[in-house]
């Protein structure tokens, strides 16, 4: 699998920026999260990544073609907003080259975030974080927020995060118990974080709508890879030049 990360003519991040991940996940709740912080910072369209996992694959959105895996940026902060799942064996190769870029780019700080399977089933969900610095650290400890100790992470995040640790880049990974798929209620404590840790204030409500419209794009274009993919082999099996 291949996977490169384009940034469009004349867009660029700002020096050491704070980049914010969000691949679709339990419940939804890093990309319902990411979305509403992208539309409350009126972020800018900067790039997108593309892949094997992607290949002829565009979704529209309000008249506007774009690649299921884009980047977002205004002023410090830039969000990677993902509206593909990465599958498990193409975890590796993908996390590479997006950590190839965060290389280049120099992020000053990485906020990871995921659903994980909770029990809860009111608003008030249960969030844990890793945190690799004593300022963040501090905000969190007032928020009553607890350092989780023991357990296993999977997916992009789980890579990041290594990533993080192996090249000294401080990071928070927020992670909130989720029970239902979409989860908007999970979401929205996420973000009652990220605004105290930030400094961002982001809405939260107008929530269960967009975690509707979000689990609506995700499978849809979970089926449409899948409608491609097989759709290409049976062409391969009619095909003489297949023969």
């Amino acid at each position: 699998m291949t996977a490169t990360i384009h940034l469009f003519k004349g867009k660029t991040v700002s020096d050491k920026p704070t980049v914010i991940e969000a691949f679709p996940g339990k419940g939804y709740v890093s990309t319902i999260a990411a979305g509403q912080i992208i539309a409350a910072l009126d972020m800018e369209l900067i790039g997108f990544i593309d892949s094997d996992i992607t290949a002829g694959i565009t979704v529209v959105h309000d008249g506007t073609p774009l690649k299921p895996i884009q980047i977002y940026a205004k002023n410090q902060f830039v969000v990677i907003y993902s509206e593909a799942v990465i599958p498990l064996d193409k975890i590796p190769e993908f996390s590479k080259a997006l950590e190839d870029w965060l290389n280049q780019i120099k992020p000053k700080e990485m906020i990871l975030l995921a659903g994980v399977t909770g029990t809860q089933s009111n608003a008030d969900h249960a969030i844990f974080t890793l945190c690799s610095h004593n300022a963040c650290q501090t905000k969190l400890d007032a928020l009553k927020v607890p350092h989780l100790k023991e357990g296993m992470m999977i997916g992009v995040s789980s890579e990041l995060l290594f990533w993080c640790r192996t090249n000294e880049v401080p990071y928070v990974s927020l992670m909130v118990e989720t029970v239902y798929s979409p989860d908007p209620a999970a979401a929205a404590s996420l973000l009652t974080i990220l605004n105290d840790i930030l400094g961002i204030k982001v809405d939260t409500a107008k929530l269960s709508e967009v975690g509707e419209e979000i689990e609506k794009k995700m499978k849809d274009i979970t089926e449409h890879v899948k409608r491609g993919r097989d759709g290409y082999k049976q062409m391969e099996c009619d095909s003489p030049m297949y023969g």
